[in-house]
């Protein structure tokens, strides 16, 4: 026990404490920490000045598929330490118990943030295919001018 904190300062801490070494806290932390993992990874490839448009299309739909996977099986960080909740009731070396904080359903959680992520990022096939239909009756008319003043 630590002398030199009051009563109110030392039942702060033991609370921060349950809530940390909680079951529910260190998968939350883990869920977290795989899907920024891949949004980093994504970040930085875009901040790139090499990249084209064309290859961060790629990129993107890549990490899209990434968590949309890892809504059905666990990203590395999540796995290893569910397995390690689970033989040991331990992370790191530290005791675990279950507690009242709320668990983070982490199949939702990645597949929102696919879902985020599509409807964010700038589209190439819907709105290609309204694009190319306006251009094509665009160039028809065009022709059709183009036929009538070649006739006369």
């Amino acid at each position: 026990m630590d002398s030199t904190r009051d009563s109110k300062e030392r039942s702060k801490y033991c609370g921060l404490f349950k809530m940390i070494t909680s079951i529910e806290f260190v998968s939350n932390l883990n869920t977290m920490s795989d899907a920024l993992d891949e949004l980093g990874d994504l970040s930085e490839y875009l901040q790139k000045r090499s990249f084209t448009l064309v290859d961060a299309g790629k990129y993107r739909r890549t990490t899209i598929r990434v968590l949309n996977s890892m809504a059905t099986n666990p990203g590395p960080k999540l796995s290893d330490t569910l397995k390690e909740i689970k033989n040991k009731m331990s992370y790191k070396n530290v005791i675990l118990h279950s507690d009242n904080v709320p668990k983070i359903n982490s199949a939702q959680f990645y597949k929102s943030l696919a879902n985020k992520l599509k409807s964010r990022m700038m589209t190439t096939s819907s709105s290609n295919v309204s694009r190319n239909e306006k251009n094509r009756k665009t160039m028809k008319k065009r022709l059709k001018t183009y036929l009538i003043i070649l006739k006369n």
